[in-house]
């Protein structure tokens, strides 16, 4: 379903006469695909949370997680499947916490553990997306550090189970990047030696 109203999406956008065989046309369709997906994933875990009672909390998973991923990055899933799944997972994880008493040296080693991750990590790409541009990067470590003690601050400020929620669900995200910056690297060498 996503698939068609992505096709008479990429058609209202471009027009009619683009012929769907064109460059343009598979670009665009594949933005509005990934766009589609992206908001039913987070579309039903919304939903969920509202059916839960846990609606606040939910926004507060995704004020963490995808924030510091717009700048950070991770690894991602083979299929959108998987992809639902794994978010979905780290929304159950970043739920939990609402029921952990955090102290504030709780607080600070999560903080730091994500710092440090990040610092080591951040930005994380993907295989077909190599940031290769050194600007881009120091630009996206700068924002992903600023983010994360930002929003940290304001978690520190609210002091309830959204504070818990945040930044657990950073912390996720940080290690999020781990693996895929070792792979790409790992590669590159390969590819190089």
């Amino acid at each position: 379903m996503t698939e068609m109203l992505s096709d008479a999406i990429t058609v209202w956008i471009l027009g009619k006469e683009c012929l769907k065989e064109s460059d343009e046309y598979q670009v665009v369709r594949y933005g509005v695909l990934l766009t589609l997906e992206t908001v039913y994933k987070v579309l039903i875990i919304l939903l969920v949370g509202g059916v839960l009672g846990i609606f606040k909390e939910t926004i507060a998973f995704f004020i963490g997680f995808s924030g510091l991923r717009r700048y950070a990055g991770g690894f991602h899933m083979k299929s959108s499947m998987g992809c639902f799944l794994m978010v979905a997972l780290f929304w159950l994880i970043s739920m939990t916490s609402m029921y952990v008493d955090f102290n504030a040296f709780s607080y600070v080693v999560c903080f730091m553990v994500s710092f440090v991750l990040i610092l080591c990590f951040a930005p994380s790409w993907t295989k077909e997306s190599v940031l290769k541009d050194f600007s881009e990067i120091k630009r996206r470590k700068y924002m992903s550090v600023m983010y994360l003690v930002v929003v940290t601050l304001i978690g520190h400020i609210i002091n309830s189970t959204l504070t818990n929620v945040m930044v657990v669900a950073m912390l996720i995200e940080a290690v999020t990047t781990i693996k895929l910056r070792a792979e790409v690297s790992t590669n590159e060498k390969t590819v190089k030696g």
